[in-house]
């Protein structure tokens, strides 16, 4: 049920217009104990989830129903996503291995091992917007790049000396972001670097951020790149300058972050369990979401913007409304 009505608090002698949260559209159990990762095709035609039980599922877009599993990993698999042409899915596993499915023939591609040695898990994975290749980022540091038709390493960048958490290709393809964090030791400073593609050259290393970085995110045009802190900080980032462009802070520490509504709203899942949008000019919160019960990690939005999906620690998978205008929000 969609509660659009607000409510008026009194705030020390002032009044505070606070929209009501708004419940899921449906909520599933999934992957328990723990749901981890969402993802939606850039077709619209699936909704790709995976977490602590192994399996990948492939499901309806709309009704959350399972349609395909995807079995392959032995232990937990922490990301999942789509190629651009949709046709492909990636996913990232404990063990170190990232595998590449076919979603129409419903079977392993290709095998990719992520890491430099063998302790360690595949943290984090991206495909370039030509769907040519495919970074991958791993709890040992280690970040690649892979040309996926010729099925080698382009290049290993330099060994982080953080677990990686984060990375992204810009929409041009031109640049890959990395971040990092360690969330055992989460007040050392996490780094975001960014990365000329074509040389495997570092080209600028953003220097803010105080504690471990959980996510990143560039905006459609590629012009803004958005990281999140777990000292509950939001940068944002000038990527021709290279300069900070400005910041907010939210309620909680984030455990997943998307740039929707063609970069105008960041939407945010957090560690506590809760999910909100956010109006990137003003730093204010759109709206919010209520009924998860653990870590938000995974979060998404559909490719028409009627729809946000999340994934929870609390085992489930919840899909909400969305489709707002960027400028109303909380006061």
């Amino acid at each position: 049920m969609l509660l659009s009505f607000t409510i008026c608090l009194a705030v020390f002698g002032q009044t505070q217009v606070e929209a009501l949260p708004v419940e899921p559209l449906v909520s599933l159990p999934a992957h328990q104990p723990q749901a981890i990762a969402v993802a939606f095709s850039p077709d619209g035609n699936w909704l790709a989830t995976s977490g602590a039980n192994r399996f990948v599922t492939l499901r309806d877009p709309t009704s959350g129903a399972i349609q395909r599993v995807l079995t392959g990993h032995p232990g937990l698999v922490h990301e999942v996503v789509f190629s651009p042409d949709s046709t492909l899915l990636a996913s990232a596993g404990a063990e170190g291995i990232v595998i590449l499915w076919s979603v129409e023939r419903c079977e392993k591609v290709l095998a990719l091992q992520s890491l430099s040695d063998d302790e360690g898990t595949a943290r984090t994975i991206a495909f370039s917007s030509d769907g040519r290749l495919l970074a991958t980022g791993a709890s040992d540091g280690t970040i690649k790049i892979w040309d996926i038709q010729n099925r080698n390493a382009k290049w290993q960048l330099p060994r982080q000396r953080l677990p990686v958490t984060s990375v992204k290709f810009a929409p041009n393809g031109q640049l890959l972001a990395t971040a990092t964090g360690n969330w055992r030791q989460p007040d050392l400073p996490g780094e975001l670097r960014l990365w000329d593609v074509a040389t495997g050259k570092e080209t600028a290393d953003l220097k803010k951020h105080e504690r471990e970085i959980k996510r990143i995110d560039f905006d459609p045009a590629g012009k803004r790149i958005v990281s999140a802190g777990v000292d509950h900080s939001i940068l944002v980032w000038d990527v021709a300058g290279a300069k900070l462009a400005d910041h907010f802070n939210i309620h909680a520490a984030p455990g997943s972050l998307a740039v929707v509504q063609d970069g105008t709203l960041l939407a945010i899942g957090d560690l506590r369990g809760g999910v909100s949008v956010w109006n990137l000019a003003s730093g204010k919160r759109v709206r919010r979401y209520v009924g998860h019960e653990g870590a938000v990690l995974g979060i998404a939005m559909r490719p028409d913007g009627k729809v946000l999906a999340t994934a929870s620690h609390d085992g489930t998978v919840k899909l909400w409304p969305a489709g707002f205008p960027a400028d109303k929000v909380e006061q």
